[in-house]
């Protein structure tokens, strides 16, 4: 039984980890090409199949459209133009565009380009994203006719890396946009939406950092916005900033916003105001309506449209959850649990049978101190903040390598000879006396602390180990 212990310990714990790249598996496609990918479907069905595409001519690196009800589909590498759009995709009158890329990159102009009209759908699928000069990461619009024919746009893509803007959206007349991203960098806004006319946008990103505002919004009352940012929105002038009057609809789930970076001066405000006006954005009776939120406090209206994340960490042996000041669940918003700003939460660690808890940490890494109820669960209250930032991790502790450890202790000094066989083992491993750990523990060499594991396994009552801080879902 021991040595079938042993060998079960041993395998276990000698398998090497994994390497898993990002992005996922690499495709195996047809030659490279070094010229533009023009796929044009007018009421008909058109697919190409290439490996990496550079570009140097002033073509996008990939052109595709489709017309009357047509379908074109491009599969491709990564995808580079040095002096155009990386992507371009265009339906119209009820056709269909798919580009499924590696990378992309433009040298000049924006990465991803997608239009969609009358009833037109583009799905673009895509690994990171880089735009040149001015151009933006992801430019997309969509239109309908006054009936709305459901005109579409998706975007999915990894990381985005823009000179201009990171993101700009423009859906108009019940038209939709979807874009789901990575880390949004960008030295423009990080991203800008523009919806009009009961146009429907949903934005998803892991975080947002931008030299100008991090999230824009200009919209009209009939609009339908929903942001998630699974981390922060950073803005060089502002985090956030809208045009005119919230949309009702307007919603923003978000882990952090800086607040107390940005910041927009009078003068950098006429300017931008300037620029607006040049882009040919009207500005009507709504010019002195217009609200940059960087240090300044954000409105009740806007500051009742943000979900606030609670970060809880994942930990083996311990469950944490979140709950209002009373104990009652809090709210939900894309599977987080949420709350608003000036609301009380508290939040609940429930440890394994045999578990300890060693440390615990708010969102942002800092150590805090929890309180244990007599049912053995830890607490800690807050108040959601302006900016939100909360969360709460924990470290666990390893009573079955502790009990391991203390087995070895215990046979060594029983001077048996099964204790004499296990000194003479360690000095084999070591050619040293055992050093002391800083609890004055002897470290162990990996073999022998494999062999006392297995040994304690029908013995101990939970296979708790210390796990590190890491995010999750709840």
């Amino acid at each position: 039984m021991a040595a079938l212990l042993l060998a079960v310990a041993l395998s276990v714990m000698m398998v090497p980890t994994a390497a898993f790249a990002e992005g996922g598996a690499a495709q195996t496609l047809r030659p490279d090409k070094d010229e533009c990918v023009q796929t044009s479907a007018d009421g008909v069905e058109e697919s190409t199949e290439v490996g990496n595409v550079v570009v140097t001519d002033g073509k996008p690196g990939v052109d595709a459209d489709a017309t009357n009800g047509g379908k074109a589909t491009v599969k491709t590498g990564s995808v580079s133009s040095s002096e155009h759009n990386g992507i371009n995709a265009d339906a119209q009158g009820n056709g269909s565009v798919t580009v499924n890329a590696g990378d992309v990159t433009s040298k000049h102009d924006n990465g991803v380009q997608a239009h969609a009209n009358g009833g037109g759908t583009v799905t673009v699928t895509a690994g990171n994203i880089t735009s040149g000069e001015n151009g933006t990461g992801v430019w997309a619009s969509a239109t309908d006719s006054a009936t709305g024919d459901g005109s579409a746009v998706t975007v999915k893509a990894g990381n985005v890396n823009a000179e201009g803007e990171g993101v700009y959206v423009r859906p108009n007349a019940k038209s939709t946009i979807t874009i789901e991203i990575g880390d949004v960098r960008a030295k423009g806004d990080g991203a800008q939406i523009y919806a009009k006319n009961g146009g429907k946008v949903y934005l998803e990103a892991t975080n947002i950092t931008a030299g100008e505002s991090g999230l824009f919004v200009y919209a009209d009352a009939s609009s339908d916005i929903e942001v998630l940012v699974t981390g922060s929105i950073t803005g060089g002038r502002a985090p956030l900033a809208y045009y005119g009057s919230l949309p009702e609809n307007f919603k923003l789930t978000v882990w952090k916003i800086n607040l107390d970076e940005g910041g927009m001066t009078a003068a950098e405000r006429e300017e931008l105001v300037a620029l607006m006006k040049a882009a040919g954005i009207d500005l009507g009776d709504k010019e002195g309506r217009w609200n940059p939120y960087g240090l300044a406090d954000l409105n009740d209206a806007l500051s009742q449209s943000i979900n606030y994340i609670m970060k809880l960490g994942q930990s083996d042996g311990a469950t944490l959850s979140a709950t209002d000041a009373n104990g009652n669940p809090l709210g939900t918003s894309h599977g987080y649990s949420v709350a608003k700003e000036g609301e009380r939460v508290m939040l609940k660690v429930d440890l394994e049978e045999g578990c300890e808890l060693v440390a615990a940490y708010d969102g942002n890494g800092n150590k805090v101190e929890l309180v244990q109820a007599a049912d053995g669960s830890y607490y800690i209250v807050y108040t959601v903040p302006k900016g939100g930032g909360l969360g709460l991790s924990v470290e666990v502790n390893q009573p079955l390598a502790n009990t391991a450890i203390e087995a070895i202790e215990n046979a060594l000094a029983s001077n048996s000879p099964a204790s004499n066989a296990l000194a003479k083992a360690i000095a084999a491993n070591q050619g040293s006396p055992l050093p002391k750990t800083g609890d004055g523990l002897p470290a162990l060499p990996f073999t022998l602390l494999a062999l006392a594991s297995a040994a304690m396994l029908t013995l101990a009552r939970s296979k708790c180990r210390v796990t590190g801080r890491h995010a999750a879902r709840r």
